[in-house]
């Protein structure tokens, strides 16, 4: 095993890879990576295309990062390519890098014993089942080359085990993947405990912020007890009383994965989708905005900054913004459609702005919002213009109310707040601003059914009267702009 763990330790070091590095692509323990260079193992045979696939494609990527291509073939003992350009190729480079890990190994183990791995499993037990999960689940995610995974879960949201699952999906979650997953609920049970429920969406949607979530009417699915990772395998489960997965058989056998996966994606329709993801593009496509700020009566739940009732000057300056920082054409004329809703119709509408008191407190010191899907740092004078600007919209319309929620409400939910939410009695959608921090679509997701429409708008009521909120009227909030404003602008001059 001599030359296979020196080749092993020689692509580390000449690479300047670290072994907890290299663990993590692979999905394994670093013990096992110590182990394959120490010479006490190899890895197995029944693993070995996909182990050294893996490898070579990060050993060419920190190669060609570090411009060593013609210093690798020199210092391998390999024969430099004729055409010049292949030794800039990632491809020959990963396949001289596979080429020479392959050859060590067989020399070293010329009739490796090959077993089968099961591509059909069965787990009983809650522990047994949280241990599998995570064994299945960990190298998929650790591959670090899949840009897009799709998980299909007919679970109800409400049932206890789904907060497990996510949880395991947002720890596991590398930055550069994008997941996406779709759940489900049963619309006539939402009546029942709507309350609850409600809070429940609103605690997976903002706990697990780094999941794309989308939730459909489960009415064609509700019994098929299935989760589908598309395209890489699929497990079917058994409830107990309360809810709680009991049993679990995973499925990789490709005809049955096959014919198990058109069968849920059937089950997921277009039509039943109650919360959906959508892009910016097709929000200004479809001109939801615009039409959004013409109805008469709103409720908006605010975490971050207040992009709200902003004079025309500001609005005008961070169209100026936009067009510096190169946004779309699309995003230029979608700033003025708005500010003209907003001028014409929505500052004299009925609405209740719920605000996080620390949002409030973060943009008087650092003066970020973001209009619409555009990240702005507002200068102090901004801020006071903004200010300013707002107490004459307040004494022009007594029916915009202020409710400024105390931090007690966050630390009693226990996470996080990164989603906003902007909604009339028609119409509902969420901002995602983790996304949007991110850079990365989607930024947004569309409430398109009333029943839930209905049942958040009645957890707007529910907050409203808690004591955690406090409705401040124009003239408290001027006293609370003399009592905090010149502070905070103080603080931002340090």
């Amino acid at each position: 095993m001599e030359n296979y763990s020196h080749l092993l330790k020689q692509l580390l070091q000449f690479s300047d890879t670290k072994a907890i590095i290299l663990a993590n692509v692979l999905g394994y323990d670093i013990s096992y990576i110590s182990k394959w260079c120490n010479g006490a193992k190899i890895p197995s045979a029944k693993n070995l295309h996909v182990i050294h696939k893996k490898m070579s494609a990060l050993f060419a990527k920190e190669i060609a990062n570090n411009k060593q291509e013609t210093s690798f073939f020199l210092e391998f003992n390999l024969d430099l390519p004729k055409e010049k350009d292949s030794m800039r190729d990632r491809e020959f480079l990963e396949s001289s890098i596979h080429n020479l890990l392959t050859q060590a190994y067989y020399q070293e183990n010329p009739n490796p014993e090959i077993t089968q791995e099961e591509d059909i499993k069965f787990i009983v037990g809650k522990d047994e089942i949280s241990v599998f999960f995570e064994e299945k689940f960990k190298p998929l995610f650790l591959q670090g080359n899949i840009s897009k995974l799709e998980i299909f879960m007919t679970l109800d949201f409400t049932v206890t085990d789904v907060s497990e699952i996510l949880s395991l999906f947002s720890k596991l979650k590398w930055e550069d993947t994008s997941v996406y997953i779709s759940l489900g609920v049963n619309l006539e049970q939402l009546e029942e405990n709507s309350h609850k429920k409600m809070n429940q969406l609103f605690h997976i949607l903002n706990r697990y912020i780094n999941l794309n979530i989308e939730i459909y009417s489960n009415k064609h699915f509700q019994n098929m007890n299935t989760i589908l990772v598309k395209d890489y395998f699929a497990f079917q489960y058994s409830l107990d009383s309360l809810g709680e997965i009991q049993s679990l058989t995973w499925i990789q056998n490709k005809l049955f994965l096959h014919s198990l996966s058109r069968f849920t994606l059937d089950a997921f329709k277009k039509e039943d989708k109650l919360l959906g993801l959508v892009n910016t593009k097709k929000l200004q496509k479809e001109g939801y905005r615009t039409t959004f700020y013409t109805s008469d009566s709103y409720n908006f739940f605010l975490v971050q900054g207040f992009e709200f009732l902003l004079p025309p000057t500001i609005i005008d300056n961070i169209a100026n913004y936009a067009k510096e920082k190169k946004y779309s054409e699309q995003d230029l004329i979608s700033i003025l459609k708005v500010k003209i809703a907003w001028e014409e119709i929505f500052e004299n509408s009925s609405i209740n702005f719920f605000i996080l008191k620390n949002s409030i407190f973060r943009y008087l010191e650092k003066g970020e919002l973001t209009y619409m899907n555009i990240h702005y740092k507002t200068s102090i004078e901004e801020r006071k213009m903004h200010y300013e600007y707002a107490m004459k919209i307040l004494e022009k319309n007594p029916k915009i109310h202020f409710h400024v929620i105390e931090d007690e409400f966050v630390e009693k939910s226990n996470f996080v707040y990164n989603i906003g939410v902007f909604g009339n009695y028609k119409k509902m959608f969420f901002k995602n601003y983790y996304n949007l921090e991110q850079q990365k679509e989607p930024y947004f997701t569309i409430v398109n059914n009333s029943k839930i429409l209905k049942h958040i708008h009645g957890l707007f009521d529910k907050i409203r009267l808690s004591k955690y909120c406090t409705e401040y009227h124009v003239e408290e909030l001027k006293v609370f702009w003399e009592k905090y404003g010149n502070m905070f602008f103080r603080l931002t001059n340090l």
